[in-house]
């Protein structure tokens, strides 16, 4: 049985923190004896870019593995790029043609928020996300390198041109008519900026986001 947790930072509290810099944060989880004059290890998650009902489950299993982290010392923070599902139609046009680049200014921003706060060690953050998550993780630390000191990326797309024609030429054209955006948004092509420590999870019986995407990846480290 999973203990008792005292703290879900106030949701109130996390909207009025980043409403100045545009940011929806959606939890923050902290150790149950936190003080707030003490500086945590700080683990921010991505979220994909869309939320539908059969992820909640999903979701609900990620909360208790965030929730153990609280026990292990860590502090755990989730925020809505605008991108995401939290900024609807808006965000999903502003990454047309090219994915990545507006992803990661908000989760600098989440950054330099954080900065201020006392409560968190930005010199030890780590970086966690899964699938499309696990995308804007690689893509987070292949073009800003040292901002992370290591990170999580769980079933990535790599390569734009291997994943689902369907949803990816939703938001980037086809590769034909978009070769530049395809290759700018393809960490697969940024690897050899790789500095920090970064764990790779892919399981080979992936049928969704295909193995091919880790492998190519590990091909050019």
């Amino acid at each position: 049985k999973l203990p008792e947790f005292k703290t879900r930072l106030d949701r109130n509290r996390n909207r009025a923190f980043f409403k100045s810099i545009g940011i929806t944060a959606r939890e923050t989880f902290a150790p149950g004896d936190m003080d707030l004059d003490t500086a945590f290890d700080l683990v921010a998650e991505w979220q994909d870019y869309r939320v539908t009902p059969r992820l909640r489950r999903q979701d609900m299993i990620m909360t208790k593995m965030f929730e153990w982290m609280e026990t292990r010392g860590y502090a755990v923070f989730m925020i809505d790029n605008e991108a995401s599902l939290a900024f609807g139609q808006r965000g999903e046009d502003r990454i047309h043609r090219h994915m990545g680049p507006l992803e990661l200014a908000g989760q600098l921003a989440g950054v330099s928020a954080l900065a201020s706060q006392v409560w968190a060690d930005t010199g030890r953050l780590g970086l966690w996300g899964w699938s499309g998550g696990g995308f804007n993780t690689l893509y987070s630390i292949l073009h800003r390198p040292g901002t992370w000191r290591a990170a999580v990326a769980g079933a990535p797309v790599t390569d734009w041109r291997l994943y689902d024609s369907v949803w990816t030429e939703r938001y980037l054209d086809t590769p034909e008519s978009n070769p530049e955006g395809f290759r700018d948004s393809s960490p697969v092509h940024a690897a050899a900026a790789l500095a920090d420590e970064l764990l790779l999870v892919h399981g080979s019986a992936d049928d969704n986001v295909h193995p091919d995407h880790s492998t190519a990846l590990v091909a050019q480290l």
